[in-house]
């Protein structure tokens, strides 16, 4: 004879297996006769029970699920993981939703070159040894002998190409206008420290140093805006309508 519900829970038998609705998964029927202990019987939270239930009045299908103490029990007995998908069927099924890009309502202004305000200038950093160049974590390594000197005991660059000046300086109670100081294309000499890092896409900054004609030079820290106060020394190229043949530094053979 085949004991039945209690009967088995009486003869020693670890749980009681109770005869559900016709159709019915344990689950599901505990959804709709015991809703109170659910929670705590399948481990799931309170919002989860309610997405069940949700679903179960819609009339979807709904799945059995392992309780957490036939969830331990498994892991007992196998010795391994026993993973039990505890997430709704809204969960399962729903799908991405595609994101649709919104037309414009004004369309998209075009914009000039960047350009510092007041006292302040665009310093894009370069070595002044031509052989040198400024690894990726701050160190330099020379092209000749590949030697590397570590970043921590290295003097750091201060010397940059200025991209773009500002508008005016305002010295002894007179108002200077920045370019008569100082123009693009002149190398300068800066406090490093002072200097604020100023990010700009690569390609912004090929079109300022083609516009200059000088060489572009990778600092992965980005380039520099520097107020005219911190600015140590100046060097203008010397010929005018060649500035590119002040810093376009000959390749170095390693021969």
């Amino acid at each position: 004879m085949t004991l039945q519900g209690g009967d088995q829970l009486a003869s020693g038998a670890r749980s009681a297996k109770f005869s559900t609705a016709a159709g019915l998964s344990s689950f599901e029927d505990d959804l709709i006769f015991r809703p109170e202990i659910v929670a705590e019987k399948y481990g799931l939270t309170q919002e989860q029970v309610d997405r069940w239930q949700a679903d179960r009045i819609a009339g979807n299908k709904i799945p059995n699920m392992k309780t957490v103490a036939e969830v331990a029990e498994a892991e007992l007995e196998n010795g391994g993981l026993v993973v039990n998908d505890r997430r709704t069927q809204y969960e399962l099924s729903s799908s991405v939703e595609v994101a649709t890009e919104k037309e414009n309502k004004y369309p998209v202004p075009e914009y000039t070159s960047f350009t510092p305000i007041l006292d302040r200038i665009l310093v894009m950093r370069v070595p002044l040894d031509p052989n040198h160049e400024i690894l990726e974590d701050g160190s330099v390594r020379d092209k000749r002998t590949k030697f590397i000197i570590p970043a921590k005991y290295r003097q750091h660059s201060n010397t940059g190409i200025v991209l773009a000046v500002g508008n005016f300086v305002v010295m002894g109670g007179q108002r200077i206008d920045l370019d008569e100081i100082v123009k693009p294309g002149d190398r300068v000499t800066f406090g490093d420290y002072n200097s604020e890092v100023f990010p700009m896409e690569k390609e912004k900054v090929l079109a300022m140093c083609d516009t200059l004609k000088i060489n572009y030079h990778e600092d992965e820290q980005g380039l520099r805006i520097v107020r005219i106060q911190d600015v140590r020394g100046i060097e203008t190229p010397i010929n005018e309508s060649l500035p590119v043949e002040a810093y376009n530094y000959p390749e170095v053979s390693n021969e």
